[in-house]
């Protein structure tokens, strides 16, 4: 979460996207490359709190399943995360990677959201024959929207949709 703290901060300070900046980001740089220029101050309040929100349930014991496509990634990059910060510290055998992959594997109820990192896969989601397969829409607007009416995603990140980015415009 520090991390994502420090990615905002550098947001809010140069007011910039995560494209146009020439800081380094701790996570947001993780995130799919095609749709950087969108991940302004108002896109990472809503990450962040996407994170939070996730990480709570895993915590509070009262997580069931990922809710939308902002959730998938977030557990992307956390599983990311430890798995480095386990090499750091040389606690990263085969035992404990695959336990981490059995868990991905258990979590993820599929992995359409890697498609995002794969530009040749770019607008796959809007082909009209997957949507017949269940294939939830991958564009960034759809990130926050839940996959459907009993999944949970914050208020804050959820219904910020409306004016994300308004107050927040780069060059403001």
């Amino acid at each position: 979460m520090d991390e994502l703290f420090q990615d905002l901060q550098t947001l809010t300070q140069h007011r910039t996207t995560v494209a146009e900046s020439e800081r380094p980001f701790w996570l947001l740089e993780g995130l799919p490359g095609r749709y950087a220029l969108q991940y302004n101050v108002s896109f990472a309040r809503r990450f962040l709190v996407t994170a939070i929100a996730l990480t709570t349930r895993f915590t509070r014991g009262s997580f069931q399943q990922l809710s939308c496509v902002a959730e998938e990634l977030v557990l992307r990059l956390l599983l990311e995360q430890a798995k480095s910060t386990l090499d750091l510290f040389g606690l990263l055998d085969s035992g404990t990677s695959s336990a981490l992959d059995s868990f991905a594997d258990q979590v993820y109820e599929d992995m359409d959201h890697e498609w995002l990192y794969d530009d040749a896969a770019d607008g796959i989601d809007e082909e009209p024959a997957l949507a017949s397969l269940g294939v939830a829409p991958m564009g960034i607007k759809s990130w926050f929207t839940p996959f459907n009416e009993g999944r949970y995603v914050h208020p804050y990140a959820f219904d910020a949709q409306e004016g994300a980015g308004k107050e927040d415009e780069v060059g403001k």
